[in-house]
């Protein structure tokens, strides 16, 4: 469980909060982009917004890392 705990703790401290990485064409909060909230919260990326993104908790983006990517 250390791995993962230390994986996750790399990645947020690396990839920051709130912002608009100019390689992508998408905001993202915690290196969470809008199709993976999508997907996490099993909705649309259509009802994703802006203030969702800007909201993301660091805990909900931990959970995002462990369910779909570890």
């Amino acid at each position: 469980m250390a791995r993962i705990e230390d994986s996750i703790t790399y990645v947020l401290l690396n990839e920051g909060g709130y912002g608009e990485p100019p390689r992508l064409d998408q905001i993202t909060n915690h290196g969470i982009t809008v199709p993976a909230l999508a997907l996490h919260r099993k909705c649309s990326v259509n009802t994703i917004t802006e203030e969702d993104i800007k909201s993301l908790t660091v805990m909900e983006a931990t959970e995002i890392y462990r369910v779909h990517y570890w």
